[in-house]
């Protein structure tokens, strides 16, 4: 309800004065400056926002352009347009006090302004640009995670329509998975999710790390134009308190818990309680399974593909799940599915990819489940005398 009374405001007070539509050019005394947004607690904050400043006291113009707007609308629609990769965000203009005030108020999150050093014609050609594609045939756009969104349009921006070269600041060797962890480090389960989610392409070296609003301000910070420093002078609007304490990884603990405990059952649990945790087991791996192929071969996501993950979770285990009776293929399914796991398991050293901490105890409980449903642990058993059984002479 407060987020709802701030855009309204925010919409009378832009309308209440003269926008820039209405004005063909700038006056002398215009600035512009990048205003970096802080993380903050939504999942789709977690990153930071960017956005430009156009202040014109002498034509009354203070719009912030913000390439961060997108329709929430349904929930469960959004989730899935996200999914998929075809979710349109779009370029707004905002009244920059109140958009400000909205991130330090109601959402508690840090803002920084950096002031630009720009010549009167390249505020001019920005602010024309601006313009121009905040028009509503121009103003939408695909919206991709890590190669199209809020902090590369601004950079692009900069590198594009003002002839600005990125500095040598902007090349990292990090991967996109090491820069993107960070953010989601206070959240043990959705870290561990993403990076499941996430495929080989993650792993590769960064080339621009200013696709994070955080490290574009960095990278703006050390631009040069002829005039010096492209940044003429930084301020700190609000500083958040920081989070004080380590976050618990509570995702990865969970999985050494249902590794141990499925160690447990395999050597000691019931037929009753080995079957209720096997179901439970198969069908969250075989969920995962299916959430993977899809980010993989139908989403339109580059960074999901390929994804070595689905090694392990399989997708047909939801059918294996519901599969009542004993028939003779389940033995060679789940003697499959255990060589699989275990092979996984021993290479993941040496994998391309990076897997989540969560993956290594979840994929040993994967072969081991397999590997007794297969038979394979009676036999081992077998071989140890403790474990010999009299069998009835036939």
């Amino acid at each position: 309800m407060r987020t709802f009374r701030w855009a309204i405001a925010a919409t009378l007070l832009v309308g209440a004065r003269p926008t820039a539509a209405q004005l063909t050019e700038l006056s002398d005394a215009a600035q512009v400056s990048l205003v970096t947004i802080y993380p903050g607690e939504a999942i789709y904050a977690l990153w930071g926002h960017s956005a430009l400043r156009i202040y014109d006291p002498g034509r009354s113009l203070d719009i912030l352009y913000n390439y961060g707007t997108f329709d929430f609308g349904d929930p469960l629609a959004f989730v899935a347009r996200f999914a998929y990769g075809k979710l349109d965000y779009a370029l707004s203009r905002q009244h920059y006090r109140l958009a400000v005030d909205h991130a330090q108020h109601v959402q508690g999150r840090s803002v920084v302004e950096q002031h630009l050093r720009l010549s009167t014609a390249q505020k001019e050609m920005l602010f024309q640009f601006l313009e121009g594609n905040a028009r509503p045939e121009n103003r939408t756009y695909r919206y991709d995670f890590l190669f199209d969104n809020c902090a590369t349009r601004i950079r692009d921006l900069f590198t594009e329509v003002l002839q600005i070269p990125l500095p040598a600041a902007a090349a990292s060797t990090d991967t996109y998975r090491e820069m993107l962890r960070p953010y989601a480090s206070g959240r043990s389960l959705l870290n561990q999710g993403i990076n499941l989610g996430m495929g080989l392409p993650a792993d590769q070296p960064v080339t621009d790390r200013s696709f994070l609003p955080l490290e574009l301000m960095h990278v703006v910070a050390a631009m040069q134009t002829d005039a010096g420093t492209l940044v003429a002078q930084t301020d700190t609007l609000y500083a958040a308190p920081s989070a004080a304490g380590r976050a618990i990884p509570w995702a990865v603990l969970g999985a050494w818990l249902a590794l141990a405990l499925g160690i447990a059952i395999s050597f000691k649990g019931d037929a009753r309680t080995t079957r209720a945790f096997d179901g439970i087991l198969y069908l969250l791996l075989g969920l995962a399974g299916l959430l993977i192929v899809f980010l993989w071969q139908v989403s339109l996501h580059n960074v999901t593909q390929p994804n070595y993950n689905v090694a392990w979770l399989w997708p047909t285990h939801v059918v294996v799940t519901f599969w009542r009776g004993q028939a003779r293929w389940l033995r060679t399914y789940h003697l499959a599915a255990a060589i699989t796991a275990v092979c996984f398991v021993l290479l993941i050293p040496v994998l391309p990819q990076s897997i989540p901490a969560a993956a290594l105890p979840l994929a040993a409980l994967a072969a081991l489940r397999s590997m007794q449903r297969a038979g394979l642990l009676y036999r081992v058993r077998d071989l140890n005398p403790c474990y010999r059984r009299e069998r009835p002479a036939s």
